[in-house]
């Protein structure tokens, strides 16, 4: 894979979660308009609070949805204007797990289409969409930070292709049951907790990594912070049910995506 190559990718992963956004809009607007917007039945909620930004809110999920596409778009948009000449082999996997990101808000169409509680193609099709978001995201964050920078953009392109099949194959044979919503508005399927806490364990994992990393190289741990707290925002955000979670997980995924790739970029611009 070229630069050229590269960088025309990920220009057609932004126009594609750019239309993405304006159809949630649109349908979103729609379903209002036409008094159609219905929340799924939830019979496992374990959050009982009443305080309004404590207790369980579906409009705060419907909003994680937009923020997942709005966060997702921007930041492929900010990754092609900062990385556009750089081998940066670290913004390649980067923009898959903003791709799987964006994947995750997919669960909108479930509220909007108000196809919940059935077994229906269209509850498969989303299950299986949203068990690839998760394995694509764990995937790509652990690749992110384990792969060597000095490697060649070309030789990544397999490695990309194998996550990417990888992603598929789980997401066709782990289990959907269509029967059953999360109160993330979710799909519910096999291994639920299982995925849940490895993609606690990959943050985790990927902190430790960044800080030798740093280290070797005599760079700043100011990465190893940004990324660990835009991977917390991702995790908190995936499976946010709450407005106080909504608030907490959206700034700390933007503010650590700006302060990791601006650090990200200026690394590139010192090792170069």
């Amino acid at each position: 894979m070229t630069l050229k190559s590269r960088n025309r990718i990920i220009t057609y992963l932004f126009y594609i979660t750019f239309a993405f956004f304006l159809l949630f809009l649109s349908l979103f607007i729609y379903s209002l308009v036409t008094d159609r917007l219905t929340f799924p039945k939830i019979e496992d909620i374990t959050n009982k609070s009443t305080f309004i930004l404590f207790k369980y809110s579906p409009i705060s999920i419907i909003v994680s949805c937009f923020i997942e596409i709005i966060f997702s778009c921007f930041t492929l948009r900010i990754i092609l204007r900062g990385f556009e000449k750089t081998q940066s082999s670290h913004v390649l996997f980067f923009s898959l797990f903003l791709t799987a990101l964006a994947l995750d808000s997919f669960r909108i169409f479930i509220p909007l289409f108000n196809i919940n509680g059935i077994f229906s193609e269209q509850l498969f099709f989303i299950g299986n969409i949203l068990i690839f978001s998760k394995i694509l995201a764990i995937l790509s964050l652990m690749l992110t930070n384990y792969i060597n920078p000095d490697e060649p953009i070309q030789n990544n392109e397999r490695t990309c292709i194998i996550i990417i099949v990888a992603a598929l194959f789980f997401a066709i044979f782990i289990p959907v049951n269509t029967t059953t919503i999360l109160p993330n508005f979710a799909v519910s399927h096999g291994y639920h907790k299982l995925l849940k806490s490895l993609q606690f364990v990959v943050v985790i994992l990927n902190a430790i990594s960044l800080i030798f990393y740093n280290s070797d190289r005599e760079f700043s741990q100011t990465t190893t912070i940004a990324f660990t707290i835009m991977s917390f925002g991702y995790y908190f955000l995936i499976y946010n049910t709450t407005i106080i979670g909504l608030t907490i997980s959206t700034l700390l995924l933007f503010i650590g995506a700006y302060k990791y790739l601006k650090e990200l970029h200026n690394q590139y611009l010192l090792y170069d």
